[in-house]
């Protein structure tokens, strides 16, 4: 038994060790967002939010409101969840086959949180801010 503990947790850490390894080389590729150079840095420089190599919101955006503890969040969070968080009554559900509207009919269809598609003029466009 303990043989087979030990080898469980040498392929446990195996498998740390090539994910973290294949997630620090994703971040250092080119398609998530290579350090900028040449013409691209000095359009980003140009612009009025790029102060000291980062960009800079114009108008300040702070992480919590006012007059809030992050220990008062976590407890709300975790504690503070009341019955008005259910809906009263089922959310309507309408089942779409995207692939079989014509290209030409203008649509919007909202997925949850912040994913959506849409068609408009002919294009087909997805928007989902975690991809």
């Amino acid at each position: 038994m303990k043989k087979f503990i030990k080898i469980f947790m040498y392929i446990i850490l195996a498998l740390i060790i090539v994910v973290g390894l294949a997630v620090y080389l994703l971040y250092r590729s080119d398609q998530m967002g290579a350090l900028a150079s040449g013409n691209r840095l000095q359009k980003m420089e140009q612009t009025a939010t790029y102060k000291n190599g980062a960009f800079d919101n114009l108008v300040p955006t702070p992480a919590m409101k006012e007059g809030v503890s992050f220990t008062s969040v976590l407890f709300q969070f975790f504690f503070g969840k009341d019955k008005r968080n259910v809906p009263s009554s089922p959310l309507p559900v309408e089942i779409t086959d995207l692939k079989n509207i014509p290209i030409n009919e203008n649509v919007y269809v909202w997925f949850g949180h912040s994913s959506y598609y849409m068609q408009l003029d002919g294009k087909r466009i997805l928007v989902d801010p975690v991809f």
